[in-house]
């Protein structure tokens, strides 16, 4: 009879061959292995939940735990991501997200969802937390152009134009190979965390974090020229919330498969970036 239990580590090896199921050649087993490793320290005795079946484990859902300074105050926060089980197995799946929804004073996200994942989270109480990706071309305004901008990446633990924090964020997620880009302007500073990743074969620069969004927002285009010039990419990507409703000359919004969600007491959608999540970790 199967059984769920907490994952660990030493999961790892047996779970493998689970994610054969997501059919995603551009994931290593070195990429998978980051989902079974408490990447942030956060005190946690698991990394998710196993279905186990005497030896065998026909199913995995991986929970990335974190802890953010948010509106002044330390905030737990869980990502959910690799939810797959065996067809055999497939009517116990809920079972393993059920102890993932008492966790207590605890921010819960889940940022890839399937069509039946979607459904059963809005039936569990999750709202939407992003709709729609903003896609900025290449294609910087005269305004921009004219006006001092700084644009570089740098692979510095320390310095650059970001506050304490923003550089905390960085060190934190630098062993996954994320980008961090200074800006300088005469209006301000804006440290800028990125991924480049891969959309229907074509290479894009996702942003996952802004520090100063009125920055960004203002020199959206420019960055977006700097950056695929220098990484060979087609556009640069972010989730359309954090613009606040104001959108960068020539961008465009597409909308996701199915809506990012999110279930939380204390944040709002606003609040929450893809930081510490499994999208900056497995690179998707």
């Amino acid at each position: 009879m199967a059984v769920i239990r907490k994952a660990i580590p030493e999961d790892f090896a047996k779970a493998l061959p689970l994610f054969e199921k997501f059919n995603n050649g551009n994931l290593s087993r070195e990429n998978w292995q980051t989902l079974f490793q408490d990447n942030w320290n956060s005190g946690e005795d698991h990394i998710g939940y196993v279905l186990v079946d005497g030896d065998h484990i026909g199913g995995f859902i991986a929970l990335l735990f974190s802890k953010r300074r948010l509106n002044g105050k330390e905030e737990k926060l869980c990502n959910v991501s690799s939810w797959v089980v065996e067809d055999r197995y497939r009517n116990q799946s809920l079972f393993l997200l059920t102890p993932v929804l008492k966790l207590k004073d605890c921010t819960i996200t889940i940022l890839t969802c399937s069509l039946e994942t979607y459904k059963v989270a809005c039936k569990l109480g999750f709202k939407d937390l992003e709709t729609h990706m903003q896609i900025i071309p290449p294609v910087p305004s005269i305004g921009a152009m004219i006006q001092k901008c700084k644009i570089k990446i740098t692979k510095d633990t320390q310095g650059g134009t970001a506050t304490e924090e923003s550089q905390r964020l960085w060190r934190d997620h630098a062993k996954f190979g994320l980008l961090k880009i200074n800006i300088e302007t005469a209006k301000g500073d804006c440290l800028i965390l990125a991924t480049r990743i891969i959309r229907k074969n074509l290479p894009f620069i996702q942003v996952h974090h802004a520090s100063d969004i009125n920055v960004f927002v203002e020199f959206a285009g420019r960055i977006s020229a700097s950056l695929c010039l220098r990484l060979k990419a087609f556009s640069m990507l972010m989730d359309r919330r954090w613009l606040a409703g104001r959108v960068p000359i020539a961008s465009l919004s597409w909308r996701l498969p199915h809506p990012r969600v999110f279930k939380s007491a204390n944040l709002q959608a606003n609040d929450i970036d893809s930081l510490y999540s499994e999208l900056p970790v497995l690179n998707i």
